[in-house]
C-alpha cells in the first residue's frame, strides 16, 4: 500500500492532516530554538481569543485556530480521527465536501465559543485551538451518511459506526481537547454542523444506498401508461430500438427474449447509475437507458 492510498487516495485528507502536523512541528520547533520565551507571541496570532475585541483584530484566527494543536496527544488523537472518519467520509461523499464540512464545522465551533466566552462562560484570557471541532463535524457527518456501516475493532468485534462515532464524541467532551465551557461549546458546534452536513450540501447519501428509485418510478409510469395503448396501435420496436412509422400490423415481434435482454441491461444501468450516479453514465448508456424504458 502507498503511502496516498493509505489516506484513502484523497489529496484534501492528506493535506488536512499534513497542515495540522506542519504547525504542530513548527510550534514546537519555535519553541525550543527560543526557548518558550517567543513561543507566546507566535500563539496569540494563530490561536482564537475568547474576547470579541481581541477577535476583531485577528479574524483569521476563526480558521488558524482549527489547524494548531499544542501538545502531542490533542494532536495525535485528533489526527487519528481524522484519518479513520475522512476517509469512510470520503467514500460516502466527495473530497470537496470534506474539505468544507471541516472547515465548517471548525467556524461552527469558533462561533459557539465566542458567544458562550462573551457571555460570561469562559474565563478571561481564554482561546481556542485544535482540530476537534472540525473532525467532530467529519466524525458526525460520516456516521449520519453511513450509521449501520460495521467496523472491525481490535478485542471488541464488529461495532457499528453510529456507535463509535458516539463513543469518540463522548471522550471528547469528558476530558480530551479541553474541559471549560468555552471548548465544549466549540465541540458541540462541530457535532451539530457535522448533523446537518448531508443536508446542507445537498447529498444525503448513505452506504447501499439506492439512488435509482427516481428513475424506477419513471419507468414504472411509462409501462403503466403504455399498457393503455391499444395493442393495434402499437409499433413494433426491435432489440435496438426503431422509429414509429405507422401502426403495428404485428404486436409480437417485440418477443419475450428480446424483453428479457432489454430488462437485463436496464438492470445493468441501473446498477451504475445506484454505485457511481447518473453522470457516471457515456452518452451511448444515456441513450440506450432512454432508448429501454421507453420500449419497456
Amino acid at each position: 500500500m502507498t503511502f496516498k492510498q493509505y489516506f484513502g487516495n484523497s489529496n484534501i485528507l492528506l493535506f488536512l492532516i499534513g497542515s495540522n502536523v506542519a504547525v504542530a512541528v513548527i510550534i514546537w520547533l519555535s519553541a525550543w530554538l527560543l526557548s518558550g520565551s517567543d513561543e507566546s507571541i507566535l500563539m496569540s496570532w494563530i490561536v482564537m481569543p475568547a474576547q470579541w475585541s481581541s477577535f476583531i483584530l485577528k479574524p483569521w484566527s476563526a480558521l488558524t485556530y482549527m489547524f494548531t494543536q499544542v501538545s502531542f496527544l490533542h494532536l495525535l488523537f485528533n489526527m487519528l480521527w481524522l484519518l479513520w472518519f475522512g476517509r469512510i467520509f470520503i467514500y460516502c461523499a466527495s473530497e470537496k465536501q470534506l474539505l468544507l464540512t471541516y472547515l465548517c464545522g471548525g467556524l461552527a465551533g469558533a462561533i459557539c465559543f465566542l458567544t458562550v466566552c462573551n457571555l460570561g462562560g469562559a474565563p478571561a484570557g481564554s482561546y481556542l485551538t485544535g482540530a476537534s471541532a472540525s473532525v467532530l463535524a467529519v466524525m458526525t457527518a460520516a456516521s449520519v451518511m453511513a450509521p449501520n456501516l460495521e467496523l472491525n475493532l481490535l478485542l471488541l468485534g464488529q461495532i457499528r459506526l453510529k456507535y463509535v462515532a458516539l463513543l469518540c464524541i463522548v471522550l471528547t467532551f469528558i476530558g480530551i481537547g479541553g474541559g471549560d465551557a468555552g471548548g465544549f461549546s466549540a465541540h458541540i458546534g462541530g457535532v451539530i454542523f457535522g448533523f446537518f452536513a448531508p443536508s446542507i450540501f445537498s447529498r444525503k447519501v448513505a452506504v447501499n444506498a439506492d439512488y435509482t428509485s427516481p428513475l424506477r418510478r419513471l419507468i414504472h409510469k411509462i409501462k403503466a401508461r403504455k399498457r393503455k395503448v391499444p395493442d393495434a396501435l402499437r409499433q413494433p420496436v426491435g432489440p435496438h430500438g426503431g422509429a414509429r412509422l405507422r401502426p403495428s400490423s404485428n404486436p409480437a415481434s417485440y418477443d419475450t427474449e428480446s424483453r428479457r435482454n432489454d430488462e437485463e441491461r436496464l438492470d445493468q444501468l441501473l446498477d451504475k447509475v445506484r454505485v457511481s450516479g447518473y453522470d457516471s453514465l457515456s452518452k451511448a448508456e444515456k441513450s440506450e437507458l432512454n432508448a429501454i424504458s421507453s420500449r419497456l
